[in-house]
């Protein structure tokens, strides 16, 4: 039973404890699971001594200092597992909004706003040379076009002058 305490006393001492609330949950929480180890011992040992059964194993003595010392580290385990989460949540929200202050900060920067100007310039150059190429190849498809008509009909017009010459 010392040992039990003592394995209790540790852990609470271990704990990063952050407010009163959660020292308190702590503590209600190891108070219930007590008592709850505590009745149900007592419920197993009662019905152990009323029905004992002929066809089954001698059952083992119960252990309530080992069913206690269980119930308490789930407990505890419990209340860790609660506690960790609540701080990857913090955790998580410190990161997302450095994550903004830090990309804000970047945005901010002399460098980088002339880095993206000159960028932008870059751009708006392609777009303008892409439009005068295609501009071009309009136009060249064009000559092209009427050219070929003109070929054409030249070449209508020597087949007639062939056709009409005996």
């Amino acid at each position: 039973m010392k040992r039990i305490l003592l394995v209790l006393c540790m852990a609470l001492l271990c704990l990063p404890v952050r407010a009163d609330s959660d020292g308190k949950r702590i503590l209600n929480n190891l108070f219930r699971a007590g008592v709850q180890a505590v009745q149900t011992t007592l419920q197993q040992g009662r019905e152990d001594s009323e029905a004992p059964d002929a066809n089954a194993a001698p059952a083992a003595p119960a252990d309530p200092a080992g069913a206690l010392s269980r119930v308490l580290i789930d407990s505890l385990e419990k209340s860790v597992r609660g506690i960790k989460e609540q701080y990857k949540e913090e955790g998580r929200a410190y990161a997302r909004e450095l994550g903004d202050m830090l990309a804000e900060r970047i945005v901010r920067s002399p460098r980088v706003q002339s880095a993206i100007t000159t960028l932008q310039a870059f751009c708006w150059v392609i777009i303008a040379y892409l439009v005068l190429v295609t501009l071009l190849l309009l136009v060249s498809m064009q000559r092209l076009r009427a050219n070929d008509r003109r070929i054409l009909e030249l070449l209508h017009e020597l087949k007639r002058k062939e056709s009409d010459t005996p």
